[in-house]
């Protein structure tokens, strides 16, 4: 064997090294691939749901500016209403002082309206003025009793209104409560989910870059692949040239050889010496080849 054929063995081992190489390249360039596609798509939706739990949060907080603005309100509304209370509870208490009591009230006027259907004319006459006087009296006295019981019923209704507010405050403390949990929450997901996109974008970056790794393998591969395919082509080429040269150079061999035997045969024909059948054979041959 000479060294191009020794050469061109080693040459193509070499290739189908290579492609065995590729092959097992491009397997595992396809597999990181899919595998950083599928970290990247992981952490892709992760993030979609820390969004989800931020949005929730924020939500969440200003769900829980709106109610401490409407606590405002309803603590002036509170506030006003207790003032308003504390005016009732002092004209109450001052009207309340001023007056009888009611039950004096309304006895004393039963008796003078008593008196004034019992006692006779000729003896109520002298005394009718004073009685129907003082009568007048005690139902005014009746009357802002009267007008104190409007105002007790505006205290009630002030109270209710105060109690009302209060229950709505203490709600609102419960609702921001709950809220603030379900932030805080929502805040301690969001966060761990951050963390966990971080950690999936960096395996997704350590797959990416054993996928450039791989690449540049497979690339390296495929040059090398190149320049052995390339020589092995142009050792293939020389030793092609140099069988049809040696297959030329055979052929030239023969055909001076036959011219040899044929120029022997012919004078032996000529000077009646015996032919072997082969020399024979090669006369006859030529004359056919001469007709033909």
């Amino acid at each position: 064997m000479s060294g191009d054929e020794e050469r061109l063995a080693e040459l193509d081992e070499r290739a189908e090294a290579l492609k065995r190489r590729r092959t097992a390249l491009d397997a595992e360039v396809e597999r990181w691939k899919r595998e950083r596609d599928r970290l990247n798509e992981s952490a892709r939706g992760l993030r979609a749901a820390a969004v989800k739990h931020r949005e929730e949060r924020d939500r969440a907080n200003e769900g829980v500016s709106e109610i401490k603005r409407g606590m405002e309100a309803l603590r002036r509304e509170l506030y006003e209403r207790r003032g308003r209370l504390a005016e009732i509870d002092a004209e109450l208490g001052e009207g309340r002082r001023r007056l009888q009591p009611r039950r004096d009230v309304e006895e004393r006027l039963r008796r003078i309206e008593w008196e004034m259907m019992t006692t006779p004319t000729a003896e109520m006459m002298e005394r009718e003025e004073a009685l129907v006087e003082k009568a007048g009296e005690l139902r005014r006295s009746l009357d802002a009793h009267k007008e104190l019981d409007g105002r007790e019923d505006e205290r009630l209704r002030v109270l209710a209104d105060i109690k009302a507010t209060e229950l709505a405050i203490r709600g609102c403390r419960d609702e921001i409560t709950r809220l603030h949990e379900a932030s805080e929450a929502n805040h301690e997901e969001m966060i761990l989910l951050y963390g966990k996109v971080d950690e999936e974008r960096g395996r997704a970056d350590d797959a990416h870059a054993r996928f450039l790794e791989r690449l540049s393998a497979v690339r390296a591969v495929d040059d090398e692949l190149r320049e052995v395919v390339g020589e092995a082509r142009r050792l293939r080429g020389r030793l092609r040239e140099s069988e049809r040269l040696e297959a030329a150079e055979r052929d030239r061999e023969t055909e001076r050889r036959k011219e040899e035997l044929l120029t022997e045969a012919r004078r032996k024909l000529d000077a009646g010496e015996r032919l072997s059948l082969d020399e024979l054979r090669l006369l006859y041959g030529e004359e056919e080849d001469e007709k033909a």
